[in-house]
């Protein structure tokens, strides 16, 4: 949950925030998620106090429902709009959990064959033996890749743990992003849950002039220093667009990280073909920071 978040609010300072006479109303963002998650969570841990953080994690994120429309821009997959909507009465019903609740395939250079093997452990929730079967769904897009499952089922009892080996498969040819999500069916109830998967095998390219100045755009000697402001201009810099909310500034948005000289770059925003970013402070005392834009860009990772 995220936006329109039903729930208590305070109704004693009409100047406040979050005021409603009623005590109830609706808001949005990580300061009403964060809490609403969490006492799901809770609940999760009332009825199976013997589940670890990690299986109560599986019980919230790979029983969420499959109903988000595309993000602003139209952004679709994993890392517009995670597995889903919390569901928790789904969570509370859940046939089994699943650890690691997502895989990761992690940044793979474009053109290099990728193959690695995951182990997944279903543990089944239910009361009775169930038949779990795996099959896969890539989201529309992604990059090709192929998915194979070592058994192709698990019969387990109540109860009880067993694993899968999931081979994943990416051609040499592909480039760009790899998602989709891994389905486990319950045979006895008949539910599907998900876990996502993600990869990343593009390479950002940053245009021969694309590190400037961000106020003026311009570049050269000593047109950027410690401190101020940066824009990189490229292509393939991000797969999402977004803009830092809060301060300090983050040096991550949707898992795009800049270095400078080695050192984690505070960011702004982030898109396909542009990054606003600060130059670190602390490569004040190191020269190369305020030679031509050609210097920087040879001490600049993406």
């Amino acid at each position: 949950p995220g936006v329109n978040v039903y729930s208590g609010v305070q109704r004693n300072f009409t100047a406040g925030q979050q005021y409603d006479a009623s005590g109830f109303g609706i808001s949005q963002g990580t300061s009403v998620s964060s809490p609403m998650v969490a006492g799901a969570a809770a609940v999760i841990r009332q009825l199976w106090p013997q589940f670890s953080p990690a299986q109560v994690k599986s019980a919230l994120m790979n029983s969420a429902a499959d109903t988000l429309l595309p993000a602003p821009g139209g952004l679709t997959g994993v890392m517009a709009g995670g597995n889903g909507v919390l569901d928790l009465a789904a969570a509370a019903t859940t046939p089994a959990v699943i650890t690691p609740a997502s895989l990761s395939l992690g940044a793979v250079v474009p053109g290099t064959a990728f193959s690695r093997s995951f182990q997944l452990t279903v543990r089944n929730a239910g009361t009775a033996t169930d038949t779990f079967t795996f099959s896969s769904a890539a989201v529309s897009g992604s990059a090709v890749l192929g998915v194979r499952f070592n058994p192709s089922s698990l019969t387990i009892a109540a109860g009880a743990s067993a694993a899968v080996s999931i081979t994943v498969d990416v051609p040499a040819t592909a480039g760009g992003i790899v998602e989709g999500r891994i389905e486990v069916r319950s045979q006895s109830v008949s539910r599907v849950l998900r876990v996502p998967y993600w990869g990343n095998f593009m390479v950002p390219l940053v245009n021969l002039t694309g590190v400037v100045n961000a106020a003026s755009f311009t570049s050269g000697s000593r047109r950027i220093a410690p401190g101020g402001l940066i824009s990189i201009f490229g292509a393939q810099l991000a797969t999402n667009t977004a803009a830092a909310s809060f301060l300090p500034l983050p040096t991550a948005l949707t898992g795009v990280r800049v270095l400078i000289n080695n050192v984690e770059a505070p960011l702004l925003f982030v898109s396909p073909n542009q990054i606003n970013a600060q130059v670190p402070y602390e490569v004040a005392n190191d020269s190369r920071s305020e030679e031509h834009t050609s210097e920087l860009q040879s001490h600049l990772n993406l």
